[in-house]
């Protein structure tokens, strides 16, 4: 069983340093491998499965695969052993599916789920753990995109309370810097034009 799910993270690994398409598909066949034949209760490989479903989207758009994402991630939350407070890194994943599905489908009850996520995961990340400000500046995109749909500023000024948080906490050289930079510009340059 552990093989199989190190083959997965393996040929994911190597699909995020080469971009060869071939290893997504063989890490996600593996990772169904690993769910079907050894533990359909296994919250790591439900995870693992989730976050190459969600890679695989990113490069080919099929809703079907993000779909699949947020099916895995949630029955990998539920089943997880893992205290609740610290099941930040899996809901911080969650809602980034669920804020990508948005953007496809535009159904705002993935909104709210997006937001409902990050929140969770924000609120749960300890202030001195590395994730802290990428779940922060997940929150305040989510927020900016609620923004954008309804217009209510306390969703513009909590945006940028939690951006400015990121950008702030984000070790100077780290390399998501120019990234929680340029969002907390846009959102800035939001309540400027609002």
């Amino acid at each position: 069983f552990q093989p199989i799910k190190t083959l997965g993270k393996m040929l994911l690994r190597r699909f995020s340093i080469r971009g060869k398409l071939e290893d997504l598909e063989k890490a996600i066949e593996t990772f169904q491998l690993a769910i079907k034949t050894h533990s359909k209760e296994c919250s790591v490989c439900l995870s693992n499965l989730s976050a190459a479903l969600g890679k695989r989207f990113e490069v080919k758009g099929e809703l079907r695969d993000i779909d699949e994402a947020i099916v895995s991630m949630q029955r990998s939350i539920e089943i997880s052993q893992e205290d609740p407070n610290e099941n930040y890194t899996s809901l911080n994943n969650l809602g980034s599916f669920f804020g990508l599905r948005f953007g496809c489908s535009g159904n705002i009850n993935d909104l709210d789920c997006a937001i409902a996520c990050q929140s969770q995961a924000a609120e749960r990340t300890p202030d001195d753990h590395g994730m802290r400000p990428g779940c922060l500046n997940n929150f305040g995109l989510v927020l900016l995109k609620r923004f954008a749909h309804y217009g209510q500023e306390d969703d513009l000024d909590n945006a940028i309370a939690n951006m400015r948080e990121a950008v702030r906490i984000t070790p100077r050289y780290h390399p998501d810097m120019p990234a929680h930079l340029k969002n907390f510009g846009d959102a800035l340059r939001d309540r400027f034009l609002h």
